[in-house]
Parts: structure tokens; C-alpha cells; sequence
């Protein structure tokens, strides 16, 4: 069972899995909900969330007080405890997570919902699908710059999927005589996926806004487990597949 298939409850040890993984140091930092919302783990502070959300110090402390996480200058949170975000991926998450495949408001990609909406903070809904690779992949090469993978923000990150033989499939050659995808997955049209960063744990579990197909819900999902769905984190021309908006 992977973790994305089930909720970590506030009683978790090791992921729900410690067979699997161990936490003896306690640096499985700030675990993620179904909606995207952070779960203190031991250790976790101002400084790591700051950290996970690529924020300042003084933006995660206001977070945290807002929430009542820090009383006259006291951190109060306990392990389990719920930090809840507000951002176009939470509502996302909220409103269409627990939809069964192919509800009509589920009508939308993984190209539109990271590059046309997600990452520039606009709503994640019908209307946001980008029909083929190529127009995503155009994107990224027009509107977005290639950052290092250390270098990813959190909200804002564009992830590019692929493999070294993509839409190879013969139902695909109409669509590649008319250049809308490519079987080069270095060049515009070969992408096979996109995903937004949404955080990297202090052990290095990378996390992403996924949806996985147009007929699918939204999730939260580690970086690994989509990459055994689509292949690894690929970019145009031998670049990194992170992509950060030109502004």
C-alpha cells in the first residue's frame, strides 16, 4: 500500500509503515494530509516549517499564530497536531480530492492544473486542462525558467514527467505528424506529465500536487511514487524539469 492510498492519522508512527521506516532521530518533518494540510511531526518548530514552505522565519511564526500554535511567544504545538494552509491547492484538494473518477468537475489536467494555474496561484478547476504536450511544454520553455532541484518553491514549481519513449504507442501517430506531441523526450511535446512542488520533508521526501489524468482527483503524492507512474523528473534539452514562472 503507498502512501498517498490512505490518510496518516494523528497517531502515526513512521508513515503508518514502520517496517518500512524508522524515525529514531525524529526527522520525519511536518507530514502532509489529503488536503494538503501539515502534520507536526517530532522536532518540527518555526524554522522547519519555515523550511518546508520556503518562507521566512517570521512568516511561519505568523502562520503559527494565527492558528494559536504560539502564545506570548511560547511554541505549543504537539506532535499530531494540524497546521492548516490556505492556498489555491488546498481549496483544490477541499473541493474536488474525494470526487470518484470522471465527476463532471474533475474536467481538467496535470499540464493546466501546474502550469496555468497552481504555480501562477490561480483557482484549479474545469477550464484549466491543456490539451497536449506540446502547448505545456511550450510553456515552459517561454513562460518559465529551469532552476536547480535544491533551488524548488514551494506552491510555485513546476515538475516536467517523462520517459525515454514516450507516446509510442501507434494511436499516437496522428498526433505526432501534426507536432502536438513528440517521441523526443527532450523536446517540446514529450512530456508525459506535470505536477507542482508542494514541499521537501527534512529526511528528503519531496512532495507534489498531482492530478493524474483528466478524469481523476487531485492529490497529494511524494515525488516517487509519481515518478514510478511517469518516469523520472525530465526537462526540455538535458534541463533539470524544475520550472520556476518568469516574472
Amino acid at each position: 500500500m503507498t502512501w498517498n492510498s490512505y490518510i496518516i492519522d494523528r497517531y502515526s508512527y513512521a508513515r503508518n509503515c514502520p517496517l518500512m521506516y524508522s524515525d529514531p532521530t525524529g526527522q520525519l518533518i511536518w507530514e502532509l494530509d489529503r488536503n494538503g494540510n501539515l502534520i507536526m511531526e517530532n522536532g518540527d518548530n518555526e524554522h522547519s516549517l519555515a523550511k518546508f514552505l520556503n518562507t521566512t522565519s517570521e512568516a511561519a511564526m505568523q502562520l503559527l499564530t494565527t492558528q494559536g500554535y504560539i502564545n506570548e511567544g511560547k511554541f505549543n504545538m504537539n506532535v499530531g497536531d494540524v497546521l492548516k494552509l490556505d492556498n489555491v491547492f488546498t481549496r483544490n484538494l477541499l473541493a474536488h480530492g474525494n470526487l470518484p473518477n470522471r465527476h463532471p468537475d474533475l474536467d481538467y489536467n496535470c499540464w493546466g492544473a501546474s502550469s496555468d494555474a497552481g504555480a501562477n496561484g490561480q483557482g484549479i478547476e474545469n477550464g484549466v486542462g491543456i490539451k497536449y504536450p506540446v502547448t505545456f511544454d511550450w510553456k515552459l520553455q517561454n513562460q518559465y525558467s529551469s532552476i536547480a532541484a535544491e533551488d524548488a518553491v514551494f506552491g510555485q514549481t513546476v515538475l516536467r514527467f517523462t520517459t525515454d519513449n514516450p507516446f509510442a504507442e501507434s494511436q499516437y501517430n496522428q498526433h505526432v505528424k501534426g507536432n502536438w506531441v513528440s517521441r523526443d523526450p527532450d523536446a517540446i511535446g514529450g512530456a508525459l506529465h506535470g505536477a507542482t512542488f508542494y514541499g521537501r520533508s527534512n529526511d528528503g521526501t519531496v512532495y507534489v500536487h498531482t492530478k493524474n489524468g483528466w478524469e481523476t482527483a487531485p492529490k497529494i503524492m511524494r515525488l516517487s511514487d509519481v515518478e514510478r507512474i511517469y518516469g523520472p523528473v525530465r526537462g526540455l534539452n538535458g534541463q533539470s524539469g524544475y520550472y520556476l514562472k518568469l516574472h
